[in-house]
């Protein structure tokens, strides 16, 4: 069994699944269409496709690293047609894993 909320986010779906043994996030951002560059490379510090003055690329890499340190995984999908989706898997409190 699972619950789900939904709302927007700056022009981005948050989906939110409450599982037995974990809570799974989706974020589909929809303004992001086309060629976007390899989903791996994305969570590489200091790598962006902005130019100097809008970010210096951490974003991604340390939101990554909070959620391996708490045992999450965090993923991408690149849907040309679509936008992106993010997805964070957490394990609930007391789980050790799956």
């Amino acid at each position: 069994m699972f619950g789900v909320l939904s709302f927007k986010l700056l022009l981005s779906l948050c989906i939110v699944k409450n599982y037995l043994f974990n809570i799974v996030i989706e974020i589909i951002n929809g303004k992001n269409k086309g060629d976007s560059p390899q989903p791996q490379e994305i969570f590489t510090a200091f790598y962006t496709t902005k130019s100097a003055e809008e970010g210096t690329g951490l974003g991604l890499s340390i939101c990554n690293s909070i959620i391996e340190n708490h045992e999450g995984e965090l993923t991408v999908i690149n849907n040309p047609d679509k936008g992106v989706t993010f997805t964070v898997k957490l394990l609930k409190k007391g789980v050790k894993s799956l």
